[in-house]
């Protein structure tokens, strides 16, 4: 999902050893004051040769000569001695005894570097503080960690400067850092400041600093989902690498990994055979590292997934339970287990892994555990276990969604959509058991999340699922599990038995069942109550069904479930909006095969149909929409006689919910008064001139003056960037007539036209100076502002300019769903206008201007549309009552 498996975190090349020049600095470090030793101190060649045996690694001479020193000299008032003994603790997989034998070092150091702040001091004291972050980390103490690594690189910049060896070396392992917690925006930023250290062209330096950074440049663009820049990273590296054996085991696992990722057979099969070369070899033999990629390539083979415990083993013995190898190769079982239909024992290996997970306090391992085992309990038909798990999984992601906050949109884009279809299982998981208003907030969190990929500045809430009481009961079970599991790993050093008896503990309470809850247990907290005239309509499309609950004050929710397959479905709404958009044609067929579908079955349950109701009286039906009926005109379906727009008023509860919402109904609307009425009827680019929008913003201004309203017109030349951001600020209706381009996936070319033909991208409109929040109304009079602009094969729709508005406090947005003419739409506003100004409320004026065009026996007389469209050839018989004129706007209502 997130990233590529943590690489090695091992000493010389990932920056752990000491750089020669840095270590023999160490070496230096003043010795601690007290009284005259009996025994002479340590000679300088002596201290020199510790050096350089640190940093070549051969820790069995290190360790024996440390011995001879100890027997000989006065080592105990060398501070750091304790260092050395620290770093062999690390060796051997003791870092508490570690730490304890660095205090002394750590304290010495820290106290020359406070009292003579010079390069020496500081090149000791950033030595001490980055040993003392690899020992916390191995104890999983991330926060101390980081921070000890935090400043042991502050402490290098200043005393060494950023183009010194062990200054680069803090810096990259802070950005290593950053990545294997998931926080790509601090790693991207990390990153770019190493680089700039870096020799030029970076593909052409092959020093240990330079190899490093590019091996983790292919790992961020891999976490981050760019997976084919990944791959071409990691195949330029491969062959600088033969001298480098831990980096070459990762960079095989990366190739493995990144063609399973891409689909390429050919290079699966390829660096699969590479590896298995590898994995006998003595250099690479025993690497962490190695198991992971044998392991991996045995699970897309599907071959037996008893050698998975022979790595496991292997796995254990080298480097103990509960690492990060062990949890890779439990859930490469799992999966491996699912594909041969054993979802018992595959659930059992999920959760040995989520055990890990929950000891190191790692997100990357309890996502991945908790997402294979609810599948896995899928599988098992324990439905009510593999919902909870799935749950836990999308509360994992969205709090490391939440670090991804500083990513562009598309970005995080990418990052949701490697993860996404977790949301979309449970959705259906939990829209089978009826527990209908669970799923609707599973799917609110994964529009929020994936909402607007256009869009920079939209920085959706990151709320957990809410559970049921007997998931609440299950959690907290687990949390004190994990209480247990932390103090067994962090004493796992001295009492690895103890570890492994917790660990066993996960897959033993799966044995512990949970009851299936009623569908009335479970509700969101979000959904605002409703009066007793209120209705309220909500579609959740799955893959086989269309699930509905209906909404009305004072009554219980109805629930249906539709039985509309997704792929009909949205092939009869994109049959509808094809006919409705040739002009002249007769689309009532098709309307009324989804009226039969979508809202028939719901009559009994709603507000009886008022066809003949006057502007303002007709009943109020609030629809809220998933999934592919976003795209449909819910006033264009048709019972056969009438136009389903005809009998009700349908505004659109979009679930946008945004802490500018809350701004809304305050302050922010108070201070905002009268109609800002701008547009553009010039031609611009490829797009044609729309006289119509003349006529149209002068006949609102002529309105708003005959009924007494504040108002401005701000037309071409005057219709700026400045204009809009000022109307913004201080109006209460905001009215914008013009062309609107909408590319799918592109909010640097997507936006509205200004009257000077410059685009305002959606990226600009997202600038906090653009300020919807208590903004009564957005007038969007151009193409297709309400179209979810997300190609469908990236999964679920994002947004356009209407949604963005609402997310960013708006409160009702009149928008489009396809290219409208500029002719009906001129009529369609002012009669809109009109009925608001009389005091109707949003959806019943939208209704009133509806019910005159459809009434109006005008023909059309032009085909200029307001967006980048064909036009579509005028027929004979078009006359301003075809629905194509005044079906295609919609109120969106933001959820109160």
């Amino acid at each position: 999902m997130l990233q590529a498996p943590r690489p090695f975190l091992r000493l010389r090349n990932c920056a752990t050893a000491l750089m020669l020049g840095w270590a023999l600095a160490a070496a230096a470090l003043p010795a601690a004051s007290g009284d005259a030793q009996p025994r002479p101190a340590v000679p300088e060649e002596q201290l020199a040769q510790l050096a350089r045996l640190s940093y070549a690694e051969d820790i069995p001479s290190l360790r024996s000569l440390m011995q001879a020193l100890e027997q000989d000299y006065d080592t105990e008032s060398l501070a750091t001695f304790s260092a050395y003994r620290a770093l062999l603790y690390f060796h051997d997989e003791k870092s508490q005894q570690g730490l304890q034998e660095l205090r002394k070092s750590l304290s010495i150091a820290k106290q020359r570097w406070q009292e003579s702040p010079n390069a020496e001091h500081g090149n000791n004291y950033a030595f001490v503080l980055d040993l003392q972050g690899e020992l916390l980390e191995k104890q999983a103490r991330k926060a101390e960690s980081l921070a000890s690594r935090d400043l042991a690189h502050q402490i290098a910049l200043q005393a060494l400067g950023p183009a010194h060896l062990a200054t680069q070396w803090l810096l990259y392992k802070r950005m290593y850092a950053a990545i294997a917690n998931s926080r790509y925006p601090q790693a991207q930023q990390l990153s770019r400041q190493l680089q700039q250290s870096l020799p030029k062209p970076l593909n052409k330096c092959i020093k240990d600093i330079c190899l490093s950074m590019r091996f983790q440049a292919a790992n961020l663009a891999g976490g981050m989902g760019d997976h084919a820049l990944a791959m071409r990273i990691a195949k330029e590296l491969m062959p600088d690498l033969k001298s480098d054996p831990r980096h070459a085991v990762w960079n095989v696992y990366q190739l493995v990994h990144l063609s399973w990722r891409l689909k390429h057979d050919k290079d699966l099969q390829h660096w699969c055979a590479h590896a298995e070369k590898m994995a006998p070899q003595p250099q690479f033999a025993n690497l962490d590292g190695m198991n992971r990629v044998i392991a991996k390539c045995l699970q897309v083979r599907s071959q037996d997934t008893d050698q998975f415990d022979d790595l496991l083993a292997q796995e254990i013995q080298l480097r103990g339970a509960g690492g990060d190898g062990s949890a890779y190769l439990l859930l490469q079982k799992a999966e491996s287990l699912g594909h041969k239909n054993r979802p018992h024992e595959a659930a059992q290996a999920a959760a040995q892994a989520l055990g890990i997970g929950l000891a190191s306090d790692n997100n990357y391992w309890q996502w991945s555990s908790q997402y294979t085992l609810a599948g896995a309990l899928d599988d098992a038909q324990r439905m009510p276990e593999a919902i909870y798990y799935a749950k836990q999984a999308v509360n994992v992601q969205q709090r490391i969604l939440g670090d991804a906050k500083g990513l562009s949109s598309a970005q995080r884009e990418t990052i949701l959509r490697q993860g996404g279809e977790i949301y979309e299982n449970l959705a259906n998981w939990l829209l089978q058991g009826q527990r209908f208003s669970e799923a609707e907030q599973t799917l609110t969190l994964a529009r929020e999340q994936s909402y607007h990929q256009l869009v920079r500045s939209y920085l959706p809430s990151q709320r957990a699922l809410e559970l049921t009481p007997d998931e609440q009961q299950r959690h907290e079970a687990i949390q004190a599990m994990q209480s247990t599991l932390r103090a067994a790993w962090q004493g796992r050093e001295n009492d690895s038995a103890s570890l492994r008896q917790a660990l066993n503990l996960v897959p033993k309470s799966l044995d512990q069942r949970m009851a299936q809850p009623q569908p009335a247990q479970a509700g969101p907290t979000y959904l605002r109550a409703l009066a007793p005239h209120q209705t309220e309509v909500r579609y959740l499309p799955a893959q086989e069904h269309v699930y509905v609950v209906i909404r009305r004050g004072n009554q219980a929710d109805q629930h249906l479930r539709l039985p509309i397959a997704q792929n009909q479905l949205t092939q009869d709404i994109a049959l509808l909006r094809r006919a409705l958009q040739q002009r002249g044609s007769t689309p009532q067929t098709q309307a009324h095969k989804l009226y039969k579908q979508l809202w028939q079955p719901l009559t009994q349950w709603l507000p009886a149909p008022q066809p003949g109701a006057a502007a303002g009286q007709a009943p109020e039906v609030r629809v809220h929409l998933e999934g592919a009926l976003r795209y449909l005109p819910m006033a264009a379906l048709h019972d056969g006689r009438h136009w389903l727009g005809e009998s009700y008023a349908l505004p659109q509860d979009t679930g946008v919910q945004s802490s500018a919402s809350a701004i809304a109904d305050t302050t922010a609307a108070l201070k905002r008064d009268g109609w800002s009425l701008q547009g553009s009827s010039r031609a611009t680019a490829d797009l044609p001139a729309l006289p119509k929008v003349r006529e149209e913003i002068e006949g609102l201004a002529q309105l708003a003056s005959t009924r007494g309203i504040g108002h401005d017109q701000q037309q071409d030349d005057a219709f700026t960037a400045d204009s809009l951001r000022a109307a913004l600020q201080s109006r209460k209706v905001v009215h914008l007539a013009s062309h609107f381009r909408l590319l799918p996936g592109n909010g640097q070319a997507s936006g509205l036209y200004l009257g000077n033909g410059q685009l305002l991208t959606l990226g600009e409109l997202s600038d906090p100076s653009f300020r919807f929040e208590g903004l009564d109304l957005l007038t969007l009079s151009a193409c297709e502002t309400a179209v979810p602009s997300g190609p469908a094969e990236q999964g679920l729709p994002v947004d356009s300019l209407a949604w963005l508005a609402q997310a960013r406090g708006a409160r009702n947005v009149l928008a489009s769903l396809w290219a409208v003419a500029d002719e009906g739409t001129q009529e369609l506003m002012h009669a809109f206008y009109s009925a608001l100004a009389q005091g109707m409320p949003h959806a019943q004026a939208l209704r009133a201007a509806q019910l005159v065009l459809l009434s109006s026996e005008g023909k059309a007389s032009q085909t200029q549309k307001r967006g980048l469209v064909t036009a579509t050839p005028k027929s004979s018989g078009d006359t301003l009552a075809h629905p194509y004129y005044w079906s295609g706007f919609v109120l969106l209502a933001a959820t109160q």
